[in-house]
C-alpha cells in the first residue's frame, strides 16, 4: 500500500489476511494522521498485491478514512515501476523507451555525423543516457521479465544491444570493427559488467546504513538454491558477451 513515498508493507499466505493486517494497521494510521492534521487522498493511494496466483479474484478493498484505496497491477514507487510478479517487465520496457526518446534529443550531437568530438560524445553517453537504463539496476537486474530460451538475460540483452548502438554510431564504426574493441578504445566497461559492479557497490554499502527494516534483511546465503531470485544473486553470475549474450552460474 502507497500513500505518496510511504510504503506499508504485510505478508501471508492467505489474501485475506494480508487484507486484514493492512486494515488494523491503516486503522491506527488514521489516528496518528488526526493528531498531525494530515489528509490522505485514497485515490492516489493504491493496494498492490504481489503474488504468482493468476487469479487472485475480487479483493475487497482497503478502507482509509473511510474511503476504499484502489487495488492496482502495477505502481510507480520511488522511480520503480512494480508489478504484481515482480519481474519488472514494465519497468525495462518503460526505460528502453526513456533512453530511446533520450537518444533522439541528444542526435544531432551524438550522430555520426556530428563533429562532436568522439570523447564528448562517449562523457554524453555516460552522464545521460547510461543513468536513464541503469536507475536501481540492482534491484532488477537478476529478474526476467518475459519467457525465453534463457530468461533471466532477456532484458539485460535489450539494454546491451542499446549500448553496443550508441557506441558504434557515436565512433562511426564500420560493420566490420568488433563491439569489444569499441569498449577497451572508448575505455566504457561492456553494459552488463558495469552493472555488476555498481550492484557490488551497493551491496557492499548496505551494511553501513542504520535503517532497522534494511538490517533485519536475511544474509544471502548462496548456497541456498531459493538465493538465486534475490537481487544480490547479480554478484555471483559470470556475463559472457560476444558473440552472443549468455548469464552463466559461477561456482
Amino acid at each position: 500500500m502507497y500513500t505518496d513515498d510511504t510504503a506499508i508493507f504485510t505478508q501471508n499466505i492467505y489474501n485475506r489476511n494480508i487484507i486484514e493486517r493492512l486494515q488494523n494497521y491503516v486503522i491506527r494510521l488514521e489516528t496518528w494522521l488526526n493528531d498531525w492534521k494530515i489528509k490522505v487522498n485514497a485515490s492516489k493511494s493504491a493496494c498492490l498485491l504481489l503474488t504468482r496466483q493468476r487469479c487472485t479474484g475480487n479483493l475487497p478493498h482497503v478502507n482509509i478514512f473511510k474511503q476504499p484505496v484502489p487495488w492496482v497491477t502495477e505502481y510507480k514507487y520511488l522511480g520503480l515501476i512494480l508489478d504484481t510478479k515482480l519481474n519488472f517487465a514494465k519497468h525495462i520496457r518503460s526505460t528502453h523507451q526513456k533512453a530511446a526518446g533520450m537518444r533522439s534529443t541528444l542526435n544531432c550531437l551524438i550522430s555520426p555525423k556530428s563533429k562532436l568530438a568522439l570523447r564528448h560524445k562517449v562523457l554524453l553517453y555516460k552522464a545521460i543516457l547510461r543513468p536513464f537504463m541503469l536507475y536501481a539496476s540492482p534491484i532488477w537486474v537478476s529478474y526476467s521479465p518475459e519467457p525465453s530460451p534463457d530468461p533471466s538475460v532477456t532484458h539485460l540483452k535489450r539494454l546491451h544491444t542499446f549500448q553496443n548502438i550508441q557506441l558504434r554510431r557515436a565512433a562511426n564504426a564500420p560493420w566490420f570493427v568488433r563491439n569489444e574493441v569499441l569498449h577497451k578504445d572508448l575505455n566504457v566497461p561492456p553494459l552488463l559488467d558495469f552493472i555488476k559492479k555498481q550492484s557490488e557497490n551497493f551491496f557492499n554499502w548496505l551494511p553501513q546504513i542504520s535503517n532497522e527494516s534494511i538490517r533485519e534483511i536475511p544474509a544471502y546465503d548462496n548456497s541456498i538454491p531459493s538465493s538465486s531470485k534475490r537481487p544480490r544473486a547479480v554478484l555471483n553470475h559470470s556475463y559472457q558477451h560476444f558473440p552472443a549474450l549468455k548469464r552463466m552460474r559461477m561456482s
